[in-house]
């Protein structure tokens, strides 16, 4: 036995000084520590399907963290449910010369549920590690196995296990997927040079692989587009699958539609007493639109969200019977519900799935997938559509806000699936309006009663508001009012719902020392309450300008001034427009008052990285004309 270690000692010190050569940080080349706060060694992928509702995926790879600036780089997690069970999860750590410091087992790979900050009930969980280390830099490798019993979510290829990140950068990339001819599934290749696979075919099993080398860290720009749309990444989905013994095919869109309703067929029933009642809320209403009206308001007054996602309840909606019982659900479940209920006095309308988040970008339509994450219903109206945010118990009727607006949607019809866009609102119609009247003393302090309205996608900036307590409210104010020194004597709102709501603000405030006194003479901004900040100079840009939404912001204020002074200085009017807003500001003296008007608009698009410096010089100059300042001279 001692003769035999010592035959294959040299071998085993070879391979443990190959891998520690392979883990040193010297290794890594120089160009990818550029711009970057981690670098992904190597991330290899390899996805297995074997039938229609049986897979597994296989993960390699090692990351270094290079600083302390992204230390959630070495964040390599994998959920799992019912349909998937993690069979092997082990990680190594290794120091700046390749030296391997832990080892990380069984008891120390964390398992957590998921569940985040509002009420939800899941089998979702979680397995992860999150090694920390004083010294840097550190490398992470890691192996994970995950088998699947169900097919409807297939994995998405991205360089980086911790998700898409800014500054990181990757050396070796490897991915594959095989499976029989048959289930070849479909893909589609983002922000990629190699747009299509190596492909190996092997009696009746077909394998597709992508290799990249040497991914470049890119930084978090001024006004860019979402991280995932300027990650790497390879999204693939079957045609045929099945999930909990429902099959179905999602080759298309019509197609996704017609499982979705296989999914929640016969789950629409309420029940008599519900009917009953239901019908009897609206028999007095002669309009179609007050009828739909009122059958939202009763879902608003009687349930709430709770999100629920067990098993194939992910995707199945709960039967409306549940909901009307328990007086709560899931978006699925609400909206199911609330169709039910339109059902019952003769009104059709449409279970819709879309993908929501204020910055989220819209899902890619010439690719039939899993992208959505909520449902909405929307209603057929005369020649248009109402659209019902379910979820929300305070949400003013026919309103979408920035969560849900302005994107592609899946609405489930009887004759499958059909692609839609929610509406979007018009900069014009997302108006914020503030007049004030003010009053300024000889010592520059001012009491003002400054009155806003915030109209269509405005009305988000200020819809948390409503809810808060009167303390809440004033301290959010407090944070977000660009003033010195002031005090909040008293603040109101008001709310008109509709399709475009308006919330309607008022803030009597008293200003200490607002306008600076230097000898006889009183400095001061006209523009109080509203300035556009500074965007920040960003050399070789590399992301698209993109403005996520378009809106119209007016002021009007008027000053009394103190009758010691006259007015020494007025700011010259300001007016210019360019592709990405335009803006007016004047100050002029109307008998005894000083008048400041102001309009100032944004668009939304997208434009070329080169626009980007174009941009930035319209925003200076509004800036600019927003910080201008009037003189006082002592009479």
């Amino acid at each position: 036995m001692k003769k035999l270690s010592l035959v294959f000692l040299p071998v085993i010190l070879l391979v443990l000084q190959g891998q520690c050569q392979q883990m040193n940080y010297r290794a890594i080349p120089e160009h990818l520590t550029e711009n970057a706060n981690a670098i992904v060694r190597y991330h290899n992928m390899h996805f297995e399907i074997s039938s229609t509702d049986q897979a597994e995926l296989t993960i390699n790879g090692a990351v270094s963290i290079l600083n302390e600036n992204d230390r959630e780089a070495a964040f390599v997690m994998k959920s799992y449910d019912e349909f998937s069970k993690i069979k092997t999860f082990k990680a190594d750590v290794y120091d700046h010369n390749g030296n391997k410091m832990d080892k990380l087992r069984g008891k120390d790979i964390l398992d957590r549920s998921i569940v985040p900050d509002h009420s939800m009930y899941t089998d979702n969980r979680l397995q992860f590690i999150l090694p920390k280390y004083p010294r840097y830099p550190y490398t992470v490798e890691y192996e994970i196995e995950i088998k699947y019993h169900g097919s409807l979510f297939y994995p998405d290829f991205t360089p980086y296990d911790a998700g898409a990140r800014y500054n990181v950068s990757a050396a070796n990339i490897d991915w594959k997927i095989t499976s029989p001819v048959s289930l070849k599934p479909r893909y589609k290749v983002i922000n990629l040079d190699q747009q299509k696979p190596n492909v190996i075919n092997n009696d009746g099993e077909i394998t597709m692989h992508w290799h990249m080398d040497e991914i470049k860290a890119f930084d978090n720009e001024p006004f860019d587009l979402p991280l995932s749309a300027r990650t790497p990444q390879i999204l693939i989905a079957p045609n045929k699958f099945e999930m909990d013994n429902y099959a179905g095919n999602m080759k298309t869109w019509k197609d996704m539609g017609h499982w979705v309703a296989l999914l929640n067929k016969g789950r629409d029933k309420l029940p008599p007493e519900e009917v009953s009642k239901i019908k009897q809320l609206t028999d007095t209403l002669t309009n179609r639109y007050q009828k739909i009206k009122a059958v939202y308001e009763y879902l608003q007054s009687r349930c709430r969200y709770v999100s629920i996602q067990f098993g194939i309840g992910g995707w199945q909606t709960m039967p409306a019977t549940e909901v009307c019982e328990n007086g709560y659900g899931d978006c699925k479940g609400l909206v199911n519900y609330t169709q039910a209920l339109l059902g019952a006095v003769g009104i059709d309308s449409y279970y819709t799935l879309v993908k929501a988040g204020k910055w989220e970008q819209d899902i890619y339509t010439d690719f039939p997938s899993v992208q959505f994450n909520h449902v909405l219903l929307s209603v057929p109206h005369e020649n248009d559509t109402i659209w019902l945010e379910c979820t929300d118990m305070n949400q003013p009727f026919g309103y979408l806000g920035r969560f849900t607006i302005d994107r592609h949607a899946l609405m489930i019809t009887p004759g499958g699936g059909k692609l839609v866009k929610t509406p979007k609102l018009p900069p014009e119609l997302n108006l914020q309006s503030c007049t004030g009247e003010i009053d300024m003393n000889a010592s520059g302090d001012v009491n003002s009663l400054v009155v806003t309205q915030f109209d269509g996608l405005q009305y988000d900036l200020r819809e948390k508001q409503l809810s808060r307590d009167s303390e809440e409210k004033h301290k959010w104010i407090s944070q977000h009012l660009d003033i010195s020194g002031f005090t909040i004597r008293d603040l109101e709102y008001q709310t008109e719902n509709s399709a475009v709501p308006s919330i309607h603000e008022e803030i009597d405030l008293h200003v200490k020392k607002y306008a600076t006194k230097t000898g006889d003479r009183l400095f001061f901004k006209p523009n109080m309450i509203h300035r556009v900040p500074t965007v920040k100079r960003v050399e070789n840009r590399e992301s698209q300008l993109f403005i996520t939404w378009g809106y119209h912001d007016t002021d009007t204020l008027e000053y009394r001034l103190p009758k010691e002074f006259e007015v020494e200085h007025l700011p010259e009017p300001s007016h210019f427009k360019s592709p990405y807003g335009s803006y007016d500001a004047s100050v002029e003296v109307k008998d005894d008052r000083l008048v400041y008007a102001r309009s100032f608009k944004t668009f939304k698009g997208t434009y070329e990285p080169q626009a980007y410096h174009k941009f930035r010089n319209f925003r200076m100059k509004v800036n600019k004309a927003d910080n201008a300042m009037v003189i006082l001279k002592k009479k």
